[in-house]
């Protein structure tokens, strides 16, 4: 990292990120519900991820490994019929007569649902995230676009002084280029830590 990378690097602060949120605020506020819908599709991806693992995780240790009777939300998702929630095992010795547990015919079974549903959950979670990312860059591309547009305008607008006077390459750079730092600006300063605290919550 140079010495000048470094400074801009070091003298970044809240305040300063807030300024440049601020002023690019009025190229965020038209895609405002796309981003509000983009937020809660990784608010509810990340609480289905967390909800699918601690079941996946019970059924697993508990039910698979351990022999433990399913739950009824968990017979219910896996189709499986009240045989699996209600069991009776033959006591073993030392141990309370009451005590309830799968045999290995329904453990196995138990466990090649768990990897079907488990396979598909994997091919959902991929397309989801493949859409999810695709409509994050449709987001970013609609802004860059309209800053992109507005930035067209004005440089139309400017006199024919200004532009004999500039350089050609400099406007096209800034057009093209300092139009990407706004998204950046959203992307790395604003909804990556968004999405991060929605993901934590």
């Amino acid at each position: 990292m140079s010495e000048a990378a470094a400074s801009v690097a070091q003298t970044l602060s809240i305040t300063k990120i807030a300024s440049l949120a601020w002023r690019a605020w009025p190229y965020y506020r038209p895609q405002l519900k796309h981003l509000i819908t983009y937020l809660l599709i990784n608010a509810t991806s990340g609480a289905l991820i967390l909800g699918g693992g601690l079941v996946a995780n019970d059924l697993f240790n508990n039910k698979i490994l351990v022999g433990e009777p399913l739950q009824p939300l968990q017979a219910t998702l896996l189709f499986l019929d009240d045989g699996y929630v209600n069991v009776a095992a033959a006591p073993v010795e030392g141990s309370d007569a009451s005590e309830t547990g799968m045999t290995d015919a329904q453990r196995g079974t138990v466990r090649n649902r768990l990897f079907v549903w488990g396979g598909i959950a994997v091919l959902l979670s991929a397309a989801l995230f493949s859409l999810a990312w695709y409509y994050m860059v449709w987001i970013y591309q609609m802004i860059n676009q309209d800053l992109r547009v507005a930035m067209m305008e004005r440089a139309e607008s400017l006199s024919l002084r200004f532009h004999d006077q500039s350089r050609t390459g400099d406007a096209i750079y800034r057009v093209y280029q300092d139009s990407a730092t706004i998204t950046n600006v959203l992307q790395q300063l604003v909804i990556t830590p968004l999405r991060a605290l929605v993901w934590m919550l």
